[in-house]
């Protein structure tokens, strides 16, 4: 309503304007057209000029009470909101012992460099990287020049596989790592089975997978042809002669690698 009535005062003043100069145009009453009737215009733009004042006010207050009660924002709230959620990651030193077995860097341990130390036993130490800051070494506990007991500053990264056979190892941290970031480790294996003397076929005779190898009677040799490649070639056995390993951990027996077990019962338990 404030726009109708400012339009009309003006219009008031515009039709004034011209009766001050030609009555005639503008007024429309009476014999006589004199500049007084056409004052008569002039009062016309004060009463809607005066009304378009008093349309206007209620709009007026009305927005700014919108304004006052709405919520503010401040520059300080925001610039919390957009901060970014830290996360504490707890470095600290790992330490661990590890018996026969293929152990990955980023899932049965951090990545990192390592002192390993036998602590048991004799027999052969290596990662996948042995050329490159890596290690590929005869390591035992017994004072013999074919042993050697510690091997210090083995780089092992992400993904190197550390591979124990016939010797217990302790591997400790030279820094502090981030031991709560290891990954699960992917296994297609579910099932147990026991095997004797023969040969077995992943994806025909058991489901392909990494198993643990674990001897259950008798004495005897355990390989498979993909022994080179995360998989076995071990004498294993139940008797107490340190000739004979017990168990092999995370033995990798992919799609279509045969086993070969000779005098000797071994079962397959699923790696975890």
């Amino acid at each position: 309503m404030d726009i109708f009535f400012s339009f009309l005062t003006f219009a008031a003043l515009i039709v004034f304007i011209i009766g001050m100069v030609k009555p005639s145009i503008v007024v429309f009453w009476g014999q006589r057209k004199t500049r007084g009737q056409a004052c008569l215009y002039l009062a016309a733009m004060v009463v809607f000029f005066i009304l378009s004042g008093v349309t206007t006010t209620p709009a007026s207050k009305s927005a700014e009470a919108d304004i006052a009660s709405s919520p503010s924002v401040s520059t300080s709230d925001t610039n919390v909101a957009e901060e970014p959620v830290s996360s504490t990651v707890e470095l600290k030193p790992f330490s661990a012992e590890f018996s026969s077995g293929n152990y990955t860097s980023g899932v049965d341990f951090p990545a990192g460099t390592y002192t390993i130390t036998a602590v048991k036993g004799g027999g052969n130490v290596s990662t996948t990287n042995m050329y490159d800051g890596g290690l590929n070494a005869v390591m035992g506990v017994k004072k013999d020049d074919m042993y050697e007991k510690e091997y210090k500053n083995i780089k092992i990264p992400e993904g190197e596989i550390l591979t124990i056979s016939n010797v217990t190892v302790k591997i400790s941290s030279k820094e502090n790592v981030d031991t709560s970031n290891l990954n699960q480790r992917e296994n297609t294996a579910t099932k147990e089975h026991t095997f004797s003397s023969g040969n077995y076929t992943a994806g025909e005779d058991f489901e392909a997978g990494i198993y643990d190898i674990i001897a259950t009677k008798g004495n005897g040799n355990v390989s498979s042809d993909n022994m080179y490649e995360g998989g076995l070639n071990a004498v294993m056995g139940v008797g107490n002669d340190e000739m004979y390993q017990k168990q092999y951990k995370n033995i990798n027996l992919g799609q279509d690698v045969v086993l070969t077990i000779s005098g000797v019962t071994v079962k397959l338990v699923p790696s975890k």
